[in-house]
């Protein structure tokens, strides 16, 4: 899998003005943080994008629906470690994925009142 890396809210593009592409997990991962992010159906061109973890409210649930945000991939887990509800009604989540022989973490800001 192959993917154009998002950083900080938007395209990576190195200094000759090309994308910057993720690969294997760290591609899995940017599609999965994305999808933290967006609300599922609010995405106009995909509505199947995105999940429902702002409504999530402990670690299990949040866990089944990240991992539905990779049914598609084989060999490749993912897990919600901690969640925190904080000021102005975000949450905090913190993903953990993992390969075969890789494991990478993300910390995610959600608006939960989107």
């Amino acid at each position: 899998m192959t993917d154009i890396l998002i950083s900080d809210g938007d395209i990576a593009v190195a200094e000759n003005g090309n994308y910057i592409f993720a690969k294997g997990i760290d591609a899995l991962l940017a599609r999965t943080v994305l999808c933290a992010k967006i609300k599922k159906g609010s995405f106009i061109y995909n509505k199947d994008l995105g999940t429902e973890l702002y409504l999530a409210d402990n670690e299990k649930t949040a866990t089944m629906l990240i991992r539905e945000t990779l049914a598609d991939t084989e060999d490749f887990d993912a897990e919600v470690e901690k969640i925190e509800k904080v000021a102005g009604g975000k949450l905090l989540v913190w993903l953990l994925l993992r390969g075969i022989n890789e494991t990478r973490r993300a910390q995610v800001t959600i608006n939960a009142e989107l």
